[in-house]
């Protein structure tokens, strides 16, 4: 399996809008970085701990961490950015999704919500165990 794979899927389970997360951030999520003057809200994930493999009789297991930055602009105040930050660990917490050529990848929260001031907006950091394989 590709990391690109990976990052497709996880942007793809990102995208859906059961928990209301994609509408909150309008649509605005990005790998790495933002564009340059962007719309606030929006989310920003990237890999905190690339792939470590493991291997089972059964196969290959890869775990990622995930981390998910969710920014809101200070003026919207923090509830809006831990609105979104809930909405987010509803969408990923405990949740699963298909990655091409390697089956069913399994997400936990294994940190979140910490609330940082940077500039005129708010950062809700959080992290994501990301597991691929048998």
């Amino acid at each position: 399996m590709s990391s690109e794979q990976l990052y497709r899927a996880f942007w793809s389970h990102l995208s859906q809008d059961p928990s209301g997360f994609r509408t909150q951030v309008g649509g605005r999520i990005y790998h790495g970085q933002a564009p340059s003057s962007p719309t606030y809200p929006l989310a920003i994930y990237n890999t905190a701990l690339p792939g470590v493999r493991t291997t089972f009789s059964a196969g290959v297991q890869s775990d990622y961490v995930f981390r998910v930055d969710v920014y809101a602009r200070r003026t919207a105040g923090t509830n809006k950015a831990l609105a979104i930050s809930e909405s987010l660990i509803d969408l990923l917490h405990k949740s699963t999704f298909s990655v091409t050529d390697n089956g069913t990848a399994s997400c936990t929260l294994t940190s979140g919500g910490q609330v940082l001031i940077e500039d005129d907006f708010y950062r809700v950091t959080h992290e994501f165990l990301v597991q691929c394989g048998p």
